[in-house]
This record gives C-alpha cells, sequence and structure tokens, in this order.
C-alpha cells in the first residue's frame, strides 16, 4: 500500500468504526496518532506544541507496548556492528596478521527489538529535529518527490545515455521556462452551469446591491465556478474571516454569483453554520447547519485563507453531525 493510501485510511479510519467505543484501545492508538501528525504536519508551531507533541509520543509508544506485549518476541532485526565495536570476537580461522593490525571478521548477531520497531524510535526524534530546523512540513519528501516525477517523465523519452544528469538538468529548464513563457495571463474563471439573468430577478437582489452592484447588471447564479483551480459548488463549504471567535466560522455555499460583464468577480451566496468544536474522535470540527442565518454575500476574494471544504460525511435532508477538516497541506 502507498503511503498517500496508508495517510487517507489513518485519517477516514474513525468514520470507518462508528459502532466502535471511544474507549477501545486500538481506537485510542489511532487517535494519538492523528494527533501526532495533526502537530507535525502544521506550518507553524510553538514551544507548547513540541511540548505537547512529546507527551503524545510517549503515551503513543506507551499505549502500543501495552496493546502488543509479544511483538518484540516475534520481530528480531538483523545488525552489523563496527569493526571497533568492543563486542566483536576474532575471527579464530584467519591465522594471517595476528598482530594489533589483524583482519577481523564482521560477526552478524541476531538482536531483539528493545524499543518495538524502529518507527516508533524515529518518531521521538520529532520533537528535537522541530526545535532546531522549525516545521518538519517544510522538510518532507513530498516535495521532493513532486519534482522528481517531473524528471521520472523526461528520463521516459529521453534517448541520451552517456550523461543523464546533463540532459535531465537541460529538460527539467526547458520545460520550466516553456510553461513561464506561454502563460500569457491569469486562469479563466470556468463556469459550470446557470444562465444569465438580470440583477432584480435573482433573490440576492437587495444584498447585491449593498455589495456594489449596480440595478441594471447582468449575473450568471451558477452551479460552480473553477477559479484559480479551485472548484467552488453549491454544497460544499468555506471559511469565514471571524475575528471575533478563535475557532473557524463555517458557511455552505447556497449559489455562486458571477457578474456577466466581469468573470473575474466572483461571488458566493452562503450561509453560516453552527459550529460545535472539534471532535476528537474524527479529529474535525463538527458542524450543524442554522437555517434560522441569513445568507449573506461575499467575494471569494476576502475568504480566510483554506480552501474549498467538502464535509467528512454525507450531507443528510437536516444536514446534521456534518464534520469538516480544512485542509492545509
Amino acid at each position: 500500500m502507498k503511503r498517500f493510501y496508508k495517510g487517507c485510511l489513518r485519517r477516514v479510519f474513525p468514520f470507518l468504526l462508528k459502532n466502535v467505543p471511544e474507549d477501545d484501545g486500538i481506537l485510542q492508538l489511532v487517535f494519538l496518532l492523528q494527533d501526532i501528525v495533526k502537530i507535525i504536519f502544521s506550518f507553524e508551531i510553538t514551544d507548547l506544541n513540541i511540548i505537547e507533541l512529546e507527551n503524545l509520543i510517549y503515551r503513543h509508544n506507551q499505549v502500543f507496548h501495552e496493546l502488543f506485549v509479544t511483538f518484540n518476541d516475534d520481530h528480531n532485526v538483523e545488525t552489523v556492528d563496527d569493526v571497533d565495536d568492543f563486542d566483536i570476537e576474532e575471527n579464530e580461522e584467519d591465522s594471517i596478521d595476528q598482530g594489533d593490525h589483524g583482519r577481523r571478521r564482521i560477526q552478524r548477531r541476531r538482536k531483539k527489538l528493545k524499543k518495538g520497531i524502529n518507527k516508533l524510535h524515529h518518531l521521538m526524534h520529532y520533537p528535537q529535529q522541530m526545535r532546531e530546523k522549525g516545521p518538519m512540513i517544510r522538510l518532507w519528501c513530498a516535495r521532493f518527490e513532486g519534482r522528481h516525477r517531473i524528471i521520472r517523465k523526461h528520463s521516459g523519452v529521453q534517448p541520451n545515455f552517456k550523461n543523464p544528469p546533463k540532459t535531465m538538468a537541460r529538460m527539467f529548464q526547458l520545460s520550466t521556462l516553456g510553461s513561464v513563457i506561454f502563460i500569457t495571463g491569469p486562469r479563466e474563471n470556468v463556469i459550470s452551469g446557470g444562465e444569465k439573468q438580470s440583477l432584480e430577478c435573482t433573490p440576492y437582489c437587495a444584498k447585491l446591491l449593498q455589495a456594489g452592484f449596480l440595478a441594471k447588471s447582468q449575473v450568471t447564479l451558477a452551479k460552480s465556478v473553477e477559479v484559480c483551480g479551485e472548484d467552488y459548488s453549491v454544497g460544499h463549504f468555506v471559511n469565514l474571516k471571524d475575528e471575533s471567535t478563535a475557532i473557524p466560522s463555517f458557511a455552505i455555499i447556497l449559489d455562486v454569483i458571477v457578474k456577466s460583464d466581469k468573470c473575474d468577480d466572483v461571488f458566493l451566496a452562503v450561509r453560516k453554520c453552527k459550529n460545535n468544536g472539534l471532535s476528537r474522535r474524527y479529529n474535525s470540527y463538527s458542524i450543524s447547519n442554522d437555517f434560522d442565518k441569513d445568507t449573506i454575500i461575499v467575494k471569494i476574494a476576502n475568504l480566510a485563507h483554506h480552501r474549498v471544504i467538502a464535509p467528512w460525511t454525507p450531507v443528510n435532508d437536516n444536514e446534521v453531525n456534518l464534520y469538516l477538516h480544512p485542509r492545509t497541506v
């Protein structure tokens, strides 16, 4: 299984086991792992986050050993010791150079792991590395693999095998320059569905006038619009700017409004939702739709710095018990 699939499985695992009680040992281990990953993959961290990470890692490893007591008995590792180690015995079969410079055979011995699998041991080094280097998300291997993917595509079509690194570097430079030269301007917005109509015929006439629309303007009420590669669709959620609260303020998209004379101006008709707080079981925000809230008009450029959010759980008739998690990676 690829790492991407493992990450998705870890993320949706609590949703797949809704009937399992929260005090289950395996589920508690998953909760601890999710809390650890949430801090490690954060773009901004504080000293308190690192201290919390140390406590979570300690608790995670402790729960792991409590659940899998016989794990070390079944998993051994074969290690190769250095020739300078004090516990390496001299090769008795080697009769050449018996002096101080005599050769020693590197002996292989099977040693039992004392701290579980290697990944648990590597996990313990993250807090110190984050103190020295900052957020680890800026150093993770996915950034390298993204560039490496382009190199692999070029290597599959080039016939030169005398100096592959130089050829790959040249092809990468040409492809990067080509992508910059042939871009003449910003990407056009792609509108899906909807028809042009006058502002007075829309159900949001008064609110659009307050937002700066002219009374004789032509608008398009679309089902979705793609802006800079991001798809804003009816039924998805956005994060509004609300400095009065420390928790995110979510709103559901009711309609997508586009000025017909200027497609770059995209507005959303949204309704705020009630944020019930962060659920530790699902590691997401639990929200419910507040039908008493009035519809508001927001411009896409004025949204908080988060992408469009789709609910983890399907939207039912009452639109309750929804779980959202802002995408930051």
